[in-house]
């Protein structure tokens, strides 16, 4: 009696144990369900967003939502797709309700940074930021983005109605790695004045170069900083022996920090040519201040005050009134407008101010270089850039024993061809020509050059 009891008791609990995992087997079912059927919704969306047929793509997040209920990940995604099409007030409410059935707070964070992107584009600003002020206190250790934004809205950087920078988590220290291999042909390496080097061959006063360089960088945070740090280094040698002597290693090595629109940069440049021996030439080291500020979607205006001392050393025999050493101030003003991906304007404005040791070599200098890119008619698709570039200038070195003024002209065009992945294929030739009062500094020279490169990390 017992032992049947003990039998029909296993009966009982085996029964209850199989209707158990029969019903969490149902569950697990229907979740995966829910999951297919989502990520096929979520793929044919993508698939439909990408082809620009975006009334498809919402159906599409639609049927999902009304079959498998509320999904934070469909939710955003569709408030994405909205928000191409300029239905504000739907994107809206897309992302507000997938803040709310997100179950992680970084998926939270993500929504709500994309509501504040939709309200500042639908023209509720004060809205926009709203939203950033409380996330900013959300997003630590996560991101930074609506920090940085606040600070770009602050400093008009952002317009009125413009979209929000992308959404960016806050990511651990990243390395970069930049290489290149430029060359070409430079018609008057030595700089001859013009009325020698008519009679000099280019043989002599001319010569093929090659330059690699390569450029190392860290963006990341230091003391709690954001910083992206850089060294460059460049080697140039010249082919024709008669010209050897300016062979040269050029290295930079730059400390950007700060964030938002002013950025402040600590920099050294350090220079050895190959003059009665290869030897330092000149070094420098300096502080600038950068602003950028951006005034229409793509129009952009970068403000520059570089101060540095530099230091030259002087040749065996030079007076000290040509002591090039001191300290330089330049003033810069950059304005850029991008049209499409590849065509652009770029106009700048340099004031120069230099004032060193040897009185010949104080002076104060003005130059405006302008380049134009545009892309190729007809082969768009490629990618090819054709640019072309002038400017215009002039020096007054106003207690040089000579009284010396020096006026230049500079002009020349280019390609720009991409091609694989992160690399690119510059072509160019530029023709320079000075001007001045003392004959020895008159000088023209033409370059044409080459420039392959690419990004490796």
């Amino acid at each position: 009696m017992v032992l049947k009891k003990n039998v029909f008791l296993k009966n009982i609990m085996g029964s209850f144990v199989l209707l158990f995992a029969l019903s969490a087997f149902s569950e697990e079912a229907q979740r995966t369900k829910a999951d297919t059927n989502r990520e096929v919704s979520m793929t044919y969306a993508q698939v439909y967003l990408e082809q620009r047929l975006y009334e498809e793509a919402e159906m599409v997040l639609q049927q999902s939502l009304k079959n498998d209920g509320q999904d934070g990940s469909v939710l955003n995604f569709l408030g994405l797709i909205q928000l191409k099409q300029k239905n504000f007030a739907q994107a809206c409410y897309s992302f507000q309700t997938a803040g709310i059935v997100f179950n992680e707070l970084e998926d939270r964070i993500y929504a709500l940074y994309n509501l504040a992107d939709c309200f500042h584009q639908g023209g509720r600003k004060q809205d926009a930021i709203r939203v950033l002020k409380d996330l900013e206190t959300k997003e630590v250790g996560i991101s930074n983005s609506a920090s940085r934004v606040l600070e770009l809205l602050e400093a008009s950087v952002i317009t009125d109605g413009a979209a929000l920078p992308p959404f960016q988590k806050r990511a651990r220290g990243k390395f970069r790695l930049f290489a290149a291999l430029s060359g070409g042909f430079d018609s008057n390496v030595q700089l001859i004045e013009e009325t020698v080097s008519r009679g000099t061959s280019l043989s002599q006063r001319g010569s093929f170069y090659l330059s690699p360089s390569v450029q190392f960088g860290y963006a990341g945070t230091l003391f709690g900083k954001v910083v992206d740090a850089r060294f460059v280094g460049a080697f140039t040698d010249y082919f024709n022996s008669d010209v050897n002597t300016f062979n040269n290693l050029y290295n930079r090595v730059d400390l950007f920090f700060g964030t938002g629109a002013v950025r402040w940069d600590a920099f050294a440049d350090i220079v050895f040519l190959n003059n009665s021996g290869f030897g330092l030439y000149n070094y420098d080291a300096g502080l600038m201040w950068q602003l950028v500020k951006k005034t229409k979607d793509n129009d952009i205006w970068t403000y520059e005050a570089p101060l540095r001392y530099q230091k030259f050393i002087l040749a065996s025999g030079v007076s000290s009134d040509n002591d090039r050493s001191g300290v330089d101030l330049v003033a810069r003003v950059n304005y850029r407008t991008q049209w499409s991906e590849s065509d652009f304007l770029s106009l700048t404005g340099s004031l120069d101010n230099q004032y060193s040791v040897g009185k010949n070599y104080r002076l104060s200098g003005l130059s405006i270089p302008v380049t134009v890119g545009v892309s190729i008619p007809g082969i768009e698709k490629l990618g090819l850039v054709n640019t072309f570039m002038a400017e215009v200038g002039g020096q007054i070195f106003w207690q040089s024993d000579l009284g010396r003024r020096d006026y230049w002209y500079k002009a020349g065009t280019g390609l720009i061809a991409p091609f694989f992945k992160d690399w690119n294929f510059t072509l160019d030739y530029n023709y320079f020509m000075n001007n001045s009062t003392v004959d020895a500094a008159t000088y023209s020279k033409g370059v044409i050059s080459f420039l392959l490169s690419s990004d490796f990390i």
